[in-house]
C-alpha cells in the first residue's frame, strides 16, 4: 500500500513537472521521434560513406524547408482568414439561425432547442482578439521560431552521433542478454515508429490532395488552404477531424447563401475522412500497428491536457513507443496487452 501511494505520487509529480516544463519536453519528444525517423536513412547513408552529420543536416534542411515553404504560401490566405473572422461569424449566424428555423418546423423539441441555444435572443457583443491563429495556438513568432530551432538543433545532435548514445546505454546494462534486449527494443521502435509516421504522412497528404480537389470542385474558396488544414489536422486522431468539419462548417456558411448549399462541404468531407479513418490508415497500419482506438482517444486527451496541441500530435507515436517497450518488459506485458487490440 505504501508502495503504491508512492508510486502513484510520483506519477502525479512527473506529471506536474512534464506539465511545467512542456515547452522543453515537446521539444526533446519532437527531437526524438524526428531522430527514429530519419536513422535509418542516416544509417543506409553511412554505409555509402556519406558523412552521417551531412546526410542528418540535408535531411533536416528539406524538412525545415518543407515546413517553411508550406506556411509561407498558405500564410495570406490563412491571415485574410483570421482577419475577416468577425465578418464570417455574425454571417454564419444568419446562416444557423435560418438552419434553425427549419429544424424548429421539422421537430417537436424545437421549442426546447429555442430556450437552450436561443440563437435569437440578443447575444452580448463578441470581441476577437487581434492576436494570430498561430500565436494562440503555438505563442508569439519568435517563440515558435526559436521552438523549431531548438528541435531541429536536437535532432541533429541526436542523428549526426549515430548509434553513439544507444552504445552508452548498452554499455552501462549489466548482462548480456540486457545488452539483446536493448538493442532489439531499439531498432524496433525505430522501426515502428519511423514507418507509422512516413504511413500516416502519406496518407494525411492524400486526404488533403483530395479534400482540396473535391472543396475546389464544390466551388469554396482557397481549397489549397483547406486541404493543407485537413491534412494537417488528421494528424490529431479522432479530434483533429472533428475541428476540420467544424471549420469547414463555418467557412461554408460564410460562402454559400443556402444552408443546404453550406452543410455539402462538411458532409462531403466527413464521407472522406470516414473512408480514411476506417478503410485506408486501418488496411495500412494493421500489419505493424496494433493499438487499441480507445486508448488512442485517451492517450490524444491526456497528453493534449500536459503539452498542449503539441501533444495531441505526438501522443500516438509516444503510446507506440511506450507499448513496444511494454512488450519486451516482462513485468509490463499486462500493460501492453492493455494497450493493445
Amino acid at each position: 500500500m505504501v508502495r503504491t501511494s508512492i508510486v502513484g505520487l510520483f506519477l502525479l509529480a512527473l506529471m506536474y513537472t512534464l506539465h511545467f516544463g512542456r515547452a522543453l519536453a515537446v521539444a526533446v519528444l519532437s527531437a526524438v521521434l524526428i531522430n527514429y525517423l530519419f536513422s535509418p536513412a542516416v544509417r543506409w547513408l553511412a554505409k555509402r560513406r556519406v558523412p552521417r552529420s551531412l546526410s542528418a543536416f540535408v535531411l533536416l534542411a528539406g524538412l525545415a524547408a518543407v515546413v517553411a515553404g508550406t506556411t509561407a504560401a498558405l500564410a495570406v490566405p490563412a491571415a485574410n482568414w483570421v482577419a475577416r473572422a468577425p465578418a464570417a461569424l455574425q454571417k454564419a449566424q444568419t446562416g444557423i439561425a435560418a438552419l434553425k428555423a427549419r429544424v424548429r418546423k421539422a421537430s417537436a423539441v424545437a421549442s426546447t432547442l429555442e430556450k437552450v441555444t436561443a440563437l435569437e435572443e440578443p447575444k452580448p457583443e463578441v470581441v476577437i482578439s487581434r492576436q494570430s491563429l498561430g500565436s494562440r495556438v503555438f505563442g508569439s513568432t519568435t517563440s515558435l521560431l526559436g521552438a523549431a530551432f531548438t528541435v531541429l538543433l536536437l535532432s541533429f545532435l541526436l542523428l549526426a552521433p549515430g548509434d553513439m548514445f544507444m552504445e552508452k546505454l548498452v554499455g552501462v546494462l549489466p548482462t548480456r542478454q540486457d545488452k539483446a534486449i536493448a538493442l532489439r527494443v531499439s531498432r524496433e521502435i525505430e522501426t515502428q515508429v519511423s514507418r507509422y509516421i512516413l504511413t500516416v504522412t502519406l496518407v494525411n497528404f492524400g486526404l488533403g490532395v483530395v479534400t482540396g480537389v473535391v472543396l475546389w470542385a464544390l466551388g469554396m474558396p482557397n481549397p489549397v488552404l483547406w486541404g493543407v488544414l485537413a491534412g494537417v489536422l488528421n494528424f490529431v486522431p479522432y479530434i483533429g477531424s472533428l475541428i476540420t468539419m467544424a471549420v469547414f462548417a463555418l467557412v461554408s456558411l460564410t460562402t454559400f447563401d443556402s444552408v443546404g448549399k453550406a452543410l455539402v462541404p462538411p458532409a462531403v468531407f466527413f464521407v472522406i475522412n470516414m473512408i480514411e479513418s476506417n478503410i485506408v490508415t486501418p488496411k495500412v497500419l494493421e500489419r505493424w500497428l496494433e493499438l487499441n482506438a480507445v486508448i488512442g482517444f485517451v492517450g490524444v486527451l491526456f497528453f493534449w491536457l500536459l503539452f498542449g496541441p503539441a501533444g495531441a500530435l505526438l501522443a500516438v507515436p509516444i503510446l507506440v513507443v511506450f507499448k513496444i517497450l511494454c512488450d519486451h518488459v516482462e513485468s509490463l506485458k499486462p500493460a501492453a496487452a492493455f494497450l493493445g487490440k
